[in-house]
């Protein structure tokens, strides 16, 4: 702002003198230049004031808006990071439980196996234990069926040569009187022999 009267000029200021002092005129038209300029002054100092309230005013709100952004945003921070902390929480007891609850499934499906491959080693056991009953009382039928068929057989041949026997006594008798008959014979033609030697 430029002043029409700065400090030096009224510093410097020199009135003329008349019989009496000063001349009265010039001495009340610099004080009216000078009232106008102190009021200018005045009016200019007071907007400043007003802009530099206003401007306080403004950074004092700006400054309350950035503790309260800087405290919501604190809070929402340590929300975040609590709401953050929670679900860390609850996903590691979620975890620790589907943990627990697969390790209780294994364990029950482990249990099923070890009851499931003892009841087949039973099974297998009896299935052993009857194919060895089966094989004994089999070797024993086969047995009792040789003896059966021998015993038949023995019987059937002994049957069969009881039919014949007639017929085979009969073929001995006459074998053997057969055979009496020729010896008969030789004998008598040996008695002869001796006597048309002689002769």
């Amino acid at each position: 702002m430029k002043l029409r009267i700065t400090p030096v000029e009224v510093q410097n200021k020199e009135f003329g003198r008349e019989l009496f002092g000063y001349k009265k005129n010039e001495v009340n038209e610099f004080l009216k230049e000078l009232a106008n300029t102190v009021e200018e002054l005045y009016e200019q100092l007071s907007k400043e004031i007003h802009k530099s309230e206003e401007l306080q005013k403004q950074l004092k709100e700006l400054e309350t808006r950035q503790e309260k952004i800087i405290k919501e945003a604190e809070l929402e921070a340590r929300r975040i990071k609590d709401e953050a902390k929670s679900i860390a929480i609850e996903l590691i007891e979620q975890t620790k439980k589907e943990i627990m609850r697969q390790e209780t499934e294994f364990q029950i499906a482990m249990n099923r196996k070890r009851e499931e491959i003892f009841a087949l080693d039973n099974l297998k056991g009896r299935f052993l234990r009857r194919l060895r009953d089966l094989l004994d009382s089999g070797k024993r039928l086969i047995e009792f069926f040789e003896s059966e068929y021998e015993t038949r057989e023995i019987a059937r041949l002994s049957a069969s040569i009881s039919e014949k026997a007639p017929l085979v006594e009969g073929l001995l008798e006459e074998f053997i009187a057969k055979n009496s008959k020729f010896k008969l014979r030789r004998s008598e033609r040996g008695k002869d022999e001796p006597d048309n030697a002689e002769s």
